[in-house]
């Protein structure tokens, strides 16, 4: 499947069904007693609710929300929310739901890249910390959250919301939280499968709620059977409905194969064939959509046949206001999935096949890849992702990148080399260098000749991506960086990358005129497409213009470059340090003092969160940067940057990089600056203050930076006494007074 794609959205609002609390057509049983208790836990900051599939989590969440009068903020999560920016940003619609909107916030994480979390986590806490009411958050299906990113917001929200801010919980395993400390300063709240099973009253209540006559002694049979399961005691109320009475030698029980026969004989059987059928092979799809479903199974018929099931209650019921979109229980689709593979696997197939081509025509990048990988189309797969990876790992979707590549196993990316290429563009905007170079190798490896769906060889893709790593010497990446060319489509954005190398390699080897040619070209490629890499551009043709003296240019340029980083929302980005380093040299030169150290601070920020970088980018950013804060008076963060600056490794013949060492050295000693002044804290200490807010342990810190616990310690250690503190909470407290960290 090579043919153009239609563009995803890659972030749209949160359909109005996860916003909301689950509607259903009939009313469900009421349960005063757990309603109750839930009542109780309203001074617990965290309430949690876990139990397996069928036990009522939702519903009694549903029948709390409607009998609570605080304001409350609902969100069902889904597979997607996996993702921590797809997380923040329906969090973010939640509580605008609540009233608490933030479209600032929005609209930065729509934009978003990697690097928009750590700046988008605080924000979201402090909005609720600037409430003026109390708020209750519930979080559906927390279990669907996975990777390390989402479970770091969960961590934060449950640690850092405020006192008044009730923070429920509800999955079918144990959350990513920290239970035991919760649970030992008393902040925590819980129901377990053991509470959530149905008492016998409440057993009868289902059973004559569905119409079976029943009385409490046979009603206590079905719950003592059932082991109080509700879903296995509405099924029996379904199986019941027409039995005068419970015999004694009724085989109803909890276990699986109870429910699976239940449902094949008498759910299926009773069904209309045409219904049955409809149920069965619509299975494959999570979400039920007229349009979809007629698409697939070519019908015209689905809209009816959608509202006549969910008005039956077939297990059907519609997830929005106006009725647009169903979904079936998951435990009724499980069985249908599994009725279908068992009698029609080749139409499984071929259904994800067609599913497959749908979304892909929609522009919906998940569904289509999971629906290729489900029909055994892993090459297709693998084409998709790479089709869509440049949109969404340069929108900082890379979390989802890596979801979509986790679907193939490591034998299957070895030989499907598109799919390790996407997975390893996502592990470099997520900041782990060894995998990256590890799916760079593996898609080298492959057919270097084969066409990707924009038109570039894979060949051409993975030396941009090794070249994007600059682990293979100054010369390697000139010659991978120049063959990356020879292989990328024409009008390949990603041209741009090895475009902006070959035009650094130029500009340290001091020859100008390359340099800006090289630069020019991969601004027309970068621009629109690539936001981040259009601002190292621009940052670079303003260097060029400094060392020719024409100032007004290199103004003009990085006004560009600010206007562009504020209209697409990068410019907190970690990648994107050499951009307010430029301005914060240019607004010094100029004598605007105040602005041009709050552009310098936000540079020494971006490099204390920046993992992987080119080293010559690296050096340049620091001596660039270190000149400015000489200019600006602070000798101390001068020399540490040059310290870090000339123990980088290194980088090749660059007059140009040896003369910005000199100019940093001339700034400090004409403006006779005490060496000493200022906290002076490396980028290594500054990446370690900025995780020192979280509630990550020291071990955990490492684990996000990629460093021994130990080098953690000795980093904190050096900031407190640079600092003037002695404990966390005062490095904190201090580094915010100095702008080393937000707000």
């Amino acid at each position: 499947m090579t043919e153009a794609v239609a563009t995803p959205t890659l972030l749209a609002p949160p359909l109005a069904g996860r916003l909301l609390p689950p509607r259903r057509r009939h009313e469900p049983v009421p349960r005063p007693r757990l309603l109750q208790r839930l009542a109780t836990a309203a001074d617990a900051p965290v309430c949690v609710i876990r139990a397996p599939a069928g036990y009522g989590k939702s519903t009694l969440l549903g029948q709390f929300a409607a009998e609570e009068t605080r304001p409350l903020a609902w969100l069902s999560l889904d597979e997607r929310d996996d993702d921590p920016v797809v997380l923040l940003f329906d969090l973010a619609h939640a509580l605008g739901r609540a009233g608490a909107p933030d479209e600032e916030l929005l609209a930065r994480l729509s934009a978003g890249e990697a690097g928009v979390v750590p700046l988008a986590l605080p924000r979201l806490l402090a909005l609720l910390h600037e409430r003026t009411e109390p708020l209750v958050l519930v979080l559906d299906d927390v279990h669907l959250l996975g990777s390390e990113g989402a479970r770091d917001v969960l961590r934060a929200l449950c640690e850092q919301a405020p006192a008044d801010c009730t923070v429920v919980l509800a999955g079918r395993t144990r959350p990513p939280i920290a239970l035991a400390r919760l649970r030992a300063a008393g902040r925590l709240w819980e129901l377990k499968a053991a509470d959530l099973r149905m008492t016998p009253g409440e057993g009868a209540a289902m059973l004559r709620a569905a119409g079976v006559d029943a009385d409490d002694r046979e009603a206590a049979i079905v719950v003592q059977r059932t082991e109080g399961w509700p879903a296995a005691i509405y099924l029996a109320s379904l199986m019941l409905r027409d039995d005068a009475e419970l015999g004694a030698g009724s085989t109803l029980g909890p276990d699986e194969a109870d429910l699976t026969e239940y449902f094949r004989e008498e759910v299926l059987t009773g069904a209309a064939p045409e219904d049955a059928e409809f149920l069965v092979r619509t299975s494959i799809l999570d979400e039920l959509r007229p349009e979809i479903c007629d698409a697939v199974l070519g019908g015209e018929d689905a809209a009816e046949r959608l509202r006549a099931l969910a008005d039956a209650d077939l297990f059907v019921a519609s997830t929005e206001a106006r009725g647009e979109a169903f979904r079936v229980h998951g435990l009724f689709r499980d069985m249908l999935r599994a009725e279908l593979h068992a009698g029609e696997p080749d139409l499984e197939r071929e259904l994800h096949r067609r599913a497959c081509a749908v979304y892909t025509e929609a522009g919906d990048a998940e569904r289509a890849i999971r629906h290729a990988v489900d029909a055994g189309e892993l090459d297709v797969a693998g084409d998709l992702i790479a089709a869509f990876i440049g949109d969404f790992v340069a929108h900082g979707r890379s979390e989802t990148v890596r979801r979509w590549c986790s679907w193939f196993t490591e034998e299957q990316l070895a030989t499907h080399p598109q799919a390790a290429l996407g997975r390893g563009w996502a592990a470099y905007e997520s900041g782990d260098a060894a995998d990256a170079a590890h799916c760079a190798a593996l898609a080298l490896g492959g057919d270097g000749a084969r066409r990707l769906p924009d038109g570039s060889t894979l060949e051409g893709m993975g030396l941009a991506l090794r070249g994007a790593l600059g682990l293979q010497g100054p010369e390697q990446l000139a010659a991978d960086s120049a063959a990356a060319l020879e292989g990328l489509a024409p009008d390949s954005p990603v041209r741009a990358i090895p475009l902006l190398i070959l035009g650094l390699a130029a500009l340290l080897a001091d020859d100008v005129p390359d340099a800006r040619a090289r630069l020019e070209e991969a601004e027309h490629r970068a621009a629109g497409n690539l936001p981040t890499a259009y601002g190292l551009v621009l940052a670079h043709l303003a260097l060029a213009a400094i060392e020719e003296e024409r100032w007004h240019e290199a103004e003009a340029l990085m006004a560009r470059a600010a206007a562009q980083q504020r209209a697409a929302g990068v410019e907190h980005y970690a990648s994107q340090g050499l951009v307010p380093a430029v301005r914060a040299l240019l607004l010094a030169r100029r004598g605007d003092l105040e602005l041009a150290r709050e552009e310098a601070d936000r540079a020494a920020l971006s490099l204390a969160l920046l993992r992987v970088i080119l080293p010559a980018l690296g050096l340049e950013t620091r001596l660039v940067l270190a000149c400015a804060y000489a200019k600006l008076g602070d000798g101390g963060r001068a020399r540490a940057l040059l310290r870090e600056g000339l123990g980088i490794a290194d980088a090749g013949p660059a007059p140009l990089l040896s003369r910005w060492a000199a100019r940093v050295e001339a700034e400090i000693e004409r403006a006779g600056m005490d060496p000493a002044a200022g906290p002076a804290l490396t980028t290594a200490e500054l990446r370690t203050l900025r995780y020192l807010p979280t509630h990550l342990s020291l071990r955990e810190v490492g684990e996000r930076l990629y460093i021994t616990r130990n080098t953690v310690k000795t980093h904190t250690i050096s900031i407190y006494r640079k600092l003037g503190v002695t404990s966390r909470s005062e490095a904190v407290a201090r580094g915010r007074e100095l702008g080393l960290l937000d707000g």
